[in-house]
C-alpha cells in the first residue's frame, strides 16, 4: 500500500474511533505479518472475533475499504469473505487512491466483482485527476426491474467536493430492490417433506412452505422456479456442502425450503430467514394390542379392584357365619356356602335366598348392600364401552420404557444429533444404538416401518405424522382410519422452521418482514389450522384434491370462512354409526359361560369319583329292583294267562 493510502486509511480509522458509533474490525494487509494476525477489533466487549468456534450473531453492517491497486482490492476481499462476520448484504464504501485513467471502466470492474460475491449495496469512490472532487459510482442491477438483475452498466450517481455531495437527490446507499420485480423467475430447491413440501410443481395442495414461498413472491411480483427432491440436504465437508445445499453454495439455486432446522454451520455459509413454524419432536412406538374381547369382561376393573371385591365377599360372607353360629334366629345363615351366595347376590343386584333376621348381621348386609350397588353401577356403565371398544394392553409411554424394551429404534440423521448433546445414560444409548437407513430421507418410512413390524420406534415431527394420519393413510392408520401408532406425550424437541438463501440474496430483508407480517397478524398459523381441518375432513368424505384446491382458494384469496373452526370437526367426527352387538362382542360371555360348564362337569366328575362306593352300591340296587320288579310281573304275566285259561273251560 503507498504512504498516501495508508495516510488516508489511518485518518479514517482515527476518526470512527474517536466518533465510537460502532465496534469497528479491522483488517490490516501487512505481508510482514501473518494472515491470523492481520485482524484486530476495537471495542471488544461488543464483538467477538470470528476466529472463535462459536461466532457472534452480530454481522457487519458497513465496510470501508482503502487501496491504490487491483490486486490489494482481492486480497482485502480475501479477508472478508472468509471472515465470520461477514455479510454480503452490508453497505460497501470502497476508495481507490490511484487510479489516473478510465475510470468508469475500473469502478465497473470493483462493482461486478462484488455483485459475483451477492454484494449489492456498494459504492466506489475515485479521485479526480487533481483531487479536487471525488465521484462515486454504483451498479443498479434492477434498474429497470424487469431485466431481473441482468444490469451491469456502472454509472456515475454523486460528486464530492470540499466534504459536500453534489449532483444527488438520494442518499448514497438507497434500496436497489424494486417493490415490483415485474415477473421475474427466482430459481428454488424444495426438499419433498409433507405437509411442508408435497409438490412444489401442483396447483393444489403443494404445501406449506410452498403455499408461504408463493404468498411471498405475489408480493414482490416475482415467480419462483421450484425444483424439488427427495434427495438429503446434505452435510458441509471442508467447506463445500453435498446435497441439495449445493445447489445453493454454487448459485443455481436462490432459496431452499422443506423443513429446515438451521445450525451453525448454516448460519455461518448461508442466509437465514425468520423462523414462520415451529415444529416438535416425539418419539412414535407400536400402540399396544387389543385385550382379547374373551378377557373384556374382566377388564373392566384392574386386579387390585378385583381382589378387595374377592375379599370383601368372603369377609362378609365369614362375618355373617360367625355371627349366626350364636344367633338364635339366622339358622339359615349356619351355611357358610349360603352366606357367598348371598354376597354374590348383592353384587349382582338380585334378591337373596336367605334374609337376615338380627341386627347386627342385618347392619352388615345394609353396608355389603351399598358397596355391591356402587360396584355394580360402575361395571355396567363401563360393560358397552369394554363391549364395543375393549381396552388395550400396557403401553410404552416413556424413554425408560423404551430402552428397556426390545425394541429398536431409529430415524433420519438430524434427529439422532439430539442426543448427541447430553451425557445421560438413556441419552448416549440412544445415541449410540440409533439406526439410521440410507434410502429413508424422511419419517414417513421409518414410521411404516413401526407400523408393520410392531418391533420399531422412531422419532418424527408431530405435523408430519398428524398430516398422514389426516389422510387415512395405511402406514400410519388401522382399517378404521384411527392411527395404529402411539406418540409420547412429552416432546423431544421443539425447532424452528426456516428458508435459506445464498448470502446476499437481495429479497431476504423484504421476505424477512413479511413473515414477521404475517406471523403478528396471524396469518402462517390461520394457513396452518386450515390445511389439518381440512385433511380432517376430507379423511373418508372426499378426495385430498378437492380439499387442497378449497385450501388454496382460501389462502389466495383470503377469504377463510371463520365459522369452519375445531367444532365443526367435532361435529362430522362424532356422526358415528349406531355399533350393532355381534358374537365377536360378546366373546367374553359365551366364553365364561363355557368356563362355567367346563367347571361344573370337573365338579360332577370330581363328585363322581369321590363317592364312587356309593354310586356302585346305587347301581346294584337298582340292578336288583329291576330283578325284583321283573320277578313280579312275570309272576302277573302267569296268573293272567292261569286266570284266562280258567275262564276259557268255564265257557
Amino acid at each position: 500500500m503507498t504512504s498516501p493510502t495508508a495516510e488516508i486509511e489511518k485518518y479514517v480509522i482515527v476518526k470512527l474511533h474517536n466518533a465510537g458509533i460502532w465496534p469497528i474490525e479491522i483488517v490490516n494487509d501487512d505481508d510482514d505479518k501473518p494472515k491470523s494476525d492481520r485482524k484486530t477489533v476495537i471495542n471488544p466487549d461488543d464483538i467477538i472475533p470470528s476466529d472463535q468456534d462459536f461466532a457472534s450473531k452480530r454481522k457487519n453492517s458497513f465496510y470501508i475499504l482503502i487501496f491504490d491497486t487491483w490486486i490489494r482490492f482481492k486480497e482485502q476481499m480475501s479477508d472478508v469473505f472468509e471472515s465470520k462476520s461477514y455479510n454480503p448484504s452490508a453497505n460497501f464504501l470502497i476508495y481507490v487512491h490511484n487510479v489516473h485513467t478510465q475510470f468508469t471502466a475500473f469502478a465497473q470492474q470493483v462493482l461486478e466483482y462484488l455483485w459475483q460475491n451477492q454484494c449489492l449495496n456498494a459504492v466506489v469512490l475515485l479521485p479526480s485527476l487533481h483531487n479536487d472532487t471525488v465521484n462515486a459510482y454504483t451498479l443498479d442491477v434492477y434498474n429497470p426491474a424487469k431485466i431481473c438483475g441482468t444490469n451491469l452498466t456502472c454509472r456515475r450517481t454523486a460528486t464530492c467536493s470540499n466534504g459536500i455531495i453534489k449532483n444527488t437527490t438520494t442518499y448514497l446507499f438507497n434500496n436497489k430492490v424494486p417493490a415490483d420485480s415485474h415477473g421475474c423467475t427466482i430459481p428454488a430447491v424444495a426438499m419433498t417433506w409433507p405437509p411442508f413440501v408435497i409438490n412444489a410443481s401442483a396447483e393444489t395442495d403443494p404445501g406449506m412452505e410452498i403455499y408461504v414461498l408463493k404468498a411471498i413472491g405475489q408480493y414482490f411480483n416475482f415467480t419462483v422456479n421450484f425444483t424439488q427432491s427427495a434427495n438429503p440436504w446434505g452435510r458441509r465437508k471442508n467447506g463445500t456442502w453435498t446435497g441439495l445445499f449445493s445447489k445453493i453454495q454454487k448459485n443455481e439455486a436462490m432459496i431452499a425450503l422443506g423443513n429446515i432446522f438451521s445450525n451453525q454451520q448454516i448460519y455461518e455459509d448461508f442466509y437465514i430467514s425468520t423462523p414462520y413454524y415451529s415444529s416438535c419432536v416425539v418419539w412414535y412406538v407400536p400402540i399396544a394390542e387389543l385385550v382379547p374381547r374373551w378377557r373384556s369382561i374382566a377388564a373392566i376393573f384392574k386386579l387390585s379392584v378385583w381382589i378387595s371385591l374377592i375379599c370383601t365377599l368372603f369377609a362378609s360372607a365369614i362375618s355373617w357365619y360367625c355371627l349366626a353360629k350364636y344367633s338364635k334366629t339366622d339358622i339359615g345363615l349356619r351355611d357358610i356356602g349360603i352366606c357367598l351366595l348371598n354376597g354374590l347376590c348383592i353384587v349382582f343386584g338380585i334378591s337373596t335366598p336367605t334374609r337376615p333376621l338380627s341386627a347386627l348381621i342385618r347392619a352388615i348386609f345394609l353396608m355389603v348392600s351399598v358397596y355391591g350397588i356402587h360396584i355394580n353401577a360402575f361395571y355396567q356403565a363401563s360393560l358397552i364401552r369394554i363391549l364395543t371398544d375393549p381396552p388395550r394392553e400396557h403401553q410404552i409411554s416413556n424413554l425408560h420404557e423404551l430402552v428397556t424394551s426390545s425394541l429398536k429404534f431409529g430415524g433420519t440423521p438430524n434427529f439422532r444429533s439430539f442426543y448427541n448433546e447430553s451425557n445421560e445414560t438413556i441419552s448416549k444409548y440412544i445415541f449410540d444404538n440409533y439406526e439410521i437407513i440410507e434410502n429413508y430421507t424422511t419419517p414417513h418410512p421409518y414410521l411404516q416401518k413401526v407400523t408393520t413390524t410392531k418391533k420399531y420406534a422412531t422419532l418424527a415431527n408431530k405435523f408430519f405424522f398428524d398430516f398422514y394420519v389426516a389422510r387415512g393413510d395405511k402406514s400410519v392408520c388401522d382399517s378404521t382410519h384411527c392411527p395404529a401408532i402411539y406418540s409420547f406425550k412429552q416432546n423431544v424437541l421443539c425447532y424452528t422452521i426456516n428458508m435459506v438463501a445464498t448470502k446476499g440474496f437481495p429479497y431476504m430483508e423484504g421476505i424477512n418482514n413479511l413473515i414477521l407480517l404475517f406471523r403478528e397478524n396471524g396469518v402462517l398459523e390461520k394457513w396452518m389450522k386450515d390445511i389439518q381441518s381440512a385433511l380432517r375432513r376430507t379423511s373418508g368424505q372426499r378426495s385430498s384434491a378437492t380439499v387442497a384446491a378449497a385450501v388454496a382458494a382460501n389462502i389466495t384469496t383470503s377469504k377463510i370462512d371463520t365459522d369452519m373452526d375445531d367444532s365443526s370437526t367435532t361435529l362430522i367426527e362424532s356422526n358415528d354409526k349406531t355399533i350393532i352387538l355381534t358374537l365377536d362382542h360378546l366373546q367374553s360371555a359365551f366364553a365364561f359361560f363355557t368356563l362355567g360348564i367346563f367347571f361344573s362337569c370337573i365338579v360332577f366328575v370330581i363328585e363322581f369319583l369321590t363317592n364312587c362306593e356309593g354310586v356302585i352300591k346305587y347301581i346294584y340296587y337298582l340292578r336288583a329292583m329291576k330283578v325284583k320288579v321283573y320277578s313280579q310281573l312275570k309272576t302277573m304275566c302267569r296268573y293272567k294267562r292261569e286266570v284266562k285259561k280258567v275262564v276259557i273251560k268255564k265257557k
